[in-house]
C-alpha cells in the first residue's frame, strides 16, 4: 500500500510536471501570436489612417447639380476604387489579427489569459467591420446616384459609428481583464 502511495506521486508529479512544461510552452506559442497579430493591427491602422485621409478628401468637394456629380464620379473612380481598396486590405489585415487572437484563445493557458485574448478577437472583429462599413461610402459613390448615395452613406457611417463603439467597449473590457489579473501573462500582448 505503502509503495501503490508511492507509485502515485511520484506519477501525480511526472504528470504535474508535463502539463506545467506544456503550459509553458504554449504562454510562449499564445506571446508569438499575438506579436504577429499586433503587427497586423499596425499595418491596418497605418492604412486606415491613410485611407481615411484619402477618404476625406473624396468627399470635401461641394457638388451642385447632378451633371457636376457624374462628372466629378469620372473624374474620382479611380481614387474610389483606391479607397476601396485600401479599406479592404485594411479589414483583411484586423480580421487576420482577430484570427490570430482566437487561435492563441485556443491553446492550453489560463482561463483569465483566454478571456483576455477572446475578448481582443471579438474587440477585431468588430473593427474589421467597422472598416468594410467605412469601405462602402467609396463603394456608393461608384455605384449610386444622388439620392441613393447620401442614404447609403448615411447608413454606412451609423454603421461604422455603431461598431467602433462596440470595439471599444471589447478593448476596454480586455484591457480591465488585464489590470484585474497584475499583467502576469499579458507583458507581450500589448494591443493599441
Amino acid at each position: 500500500m505503502k509503495t501503490l502511495k508511492k507509485l502515485t506521486a511520484i506519477i501525480s508529479i511526472f504528470i504535474f510536471s508535463m502539463l506545467a512544461a506544456c503550459g509553458g510552452s504554449q504562454i510562449d506559442e499564445a506571446a508569438d501570436l499575438v506579436a504577429e497579430a499586433n503587427k497586423k493591427i499596425a499595418e491596418s491602422d497605418r492604412l486606415v489612417k491613410k485611407t481615411e485621409k484619402k477618404n476625406k478628401e473624396l468627399f470635401a468637394v461641394f457638388i451642385k447639380t447632378n451633371e457636376d456629380l457624374q462628372e466629378y464620379k469620372q473624374e474620382m473612380s479611380a481614387k474610389a476604387k483606391g479607397i476601396v481598396k485600401d479599406f479592404e486590405r485594411a479589414s483583411d489585415l484586423a480580421e487576420n489579427a482577430a484570427d490570430k487572437f482566437a487561435e492563441a484563445g485556443n491553446l492550453n493557458l489560463p482561463e483569465n489569459y483566454k478571456a483576455y485574448l477572446d475578448t481582443k478577437a471579438e474587440e477585431l472583429i468588430k473593427r474589421s467591420e467597422a472598416v468594410e462599413a467605412r469601405k462602402e461610402n467609396a463603394q456608393a459613390f461608384l455605384d449610386y446616384d444622388d439620392a441613393t448615395m447620401i442614404k447609403k452613406f448615411e447608413e454606412n457611417n451609423e454603421k461604422s459609428e455603431k461598431l467602433t463603439a462596440e470595439a471599444r467597449e471589447l478593448g476596454k473590457k480586455a484591457d480591465k481583464i488585464k489590470e484585474e489579473n497584475g499583467n502576469i501573462y499579458f507583458a507581450e500582448t500589448r494591443v493599441k
